[in-house]
């Protein structure tokens, strides 16, 4: 079942370099949840039962394929370079360095937009209003916890992965320990979570997703076989379909097979999309959102409005690759300078 002997030697150690599916995963996520957010954002844009609302209206567990995502590449990207708790600080710059630039440009966009709004003689909401606290703990991740509005409805998901990072980092040592009982006593802790402490700004209710990725590292580093990770995978899953429904369970359980079995498949489209998912994840509310919005002053009909969305996915992909390449690329760079000490 599993590799008993102590750690995987580093002459043996995974590669860290891309993984095809994964990538693709984050293109079919950030692209569900674009879909999600065109489709269902404004509910007067399309009427209820209309084909393209209906489904978008399940995009939105795309986050949930993001959660798989991360609970499988940051473990193995620690485990490939042989993480220790020395290292902690260290994991933590490049995280930093690689999310909180883009975060924080995003911020500003949507600050600027929001303003630029108000101008249109078209625009329909609140006037335009700095709240210094509110954008304040957007730097810490903190609204949820202050009952605070996100001046993006995405970034949510920002402040659980931010978490995720925080905790990996303190228990990976135990989660690749040599002894199988420390590992899975301190798996099954994380896991246990999710039914304890239900605060929704906490990371806890997500634990089952982040669990499934987890689990899928220790297959891909030969300290789980395909077996016994799919018999587990399956009981997470089950947890999921109980507590979340069937929609979460589905999108996770498709994030589960495509780590688990696709190896040798790509296709450069996706492959493009995942590259600059998490620009495409930052910043396609403010911008898709407002062509939505605009639109609806003159497109009136399903077809028309179809084409809009359509146009709005577009305009959002080529303007987040121009803010992968001025934005996010250059925090790649920065994040990958930092060495441990």
């Amino acid at each position: 079942m599993i590799n008993n002997t102590s750690l995987i030697t580093s002459q043996d150690r995974v590669n860290p370099k891309r993984i095809a599916s994964v990538d693709m995963l984050r293109a079919i996520a950030a692209l569900s949840v674009c879909l999600f957010h065109f489709s269902n954002g404004n509910p007067n844009y399309f009427p209820n039962g209309f084909w393209l609302k209906e489904v978008g209206s399940i995009g939105w567990a795309g986050v949930q394929i993001f959660f798989v995502i991360s609970g499988f590449i940051i473990p193995y990207s620690l485990f490939a370079n042989n993480y220790k708790y020395a290292d902690y600080k260290f994991f933590l710059l490049r995280r930093f360095a690689r999310i909180e630039p883009p975060y924080f440009c995003a911020i500003i966009i949507c600050l600027a937009l929001n303003y630029l709004s108000t101008l249109s003689p078209y625009f329909k909401g609140e006037p335009f209003k700095f709240d210094f606290i509110n954008i304040a703990l957007h730097f810490g991740y903190l609204n949820a916890f202050f009952n605070q509005n996100w001046i993006n409805p995405a970034f949510w998901t920002l402040a659980i992965e931010f978490q995720f990072y925080l905790l990996i980092a303190a228990l990976f040592p135990l989660l690749v320990h040599s002894k199988v009982w420390i590992r899975y006593l301190v798996l099954s802790a994380f896991l246990i979570s999710s039914l304890l402490i239900k605060n929704g700004g906490l990371i806890f209710g997500f634990t089952p997703y982040f669990v499934l990725g987890i689990l899928i590292f220790y297959n891909k580093t030969h300290l789980l076989s395909t077996k016994y990770c799919i018999f587990l995978n399956l009981l997470i899953l089950a947890l999921i379909y109980y507590n979340n429904g069937i929609v979460p369970c589905a999108f996770a359980a498709f994030a589960c097979l495509s780590l688990l079995f696709i190896h040798h498949y790509s296709n450069k489209y996706l492959l493009f999309i995942g590259s600059i998912s998490y620009s495409i994840y930052l910043i396609h509310v403010p911008i898709g959102g407002r062509i939505i919005n605009f639109s609806m002053n003159f497109v009136k009909g399903n077809e028309g409005r179809s084409m809009i969305l359509l146009l709005a996915i577009c305009v959002v992909t080529v303007m987040s690759y121009i803010f992968y390449k001025l934005i996010e690329k250059p925090s790649i760079k920065l994040s990958k300078s930092i060495r441990n000490g």
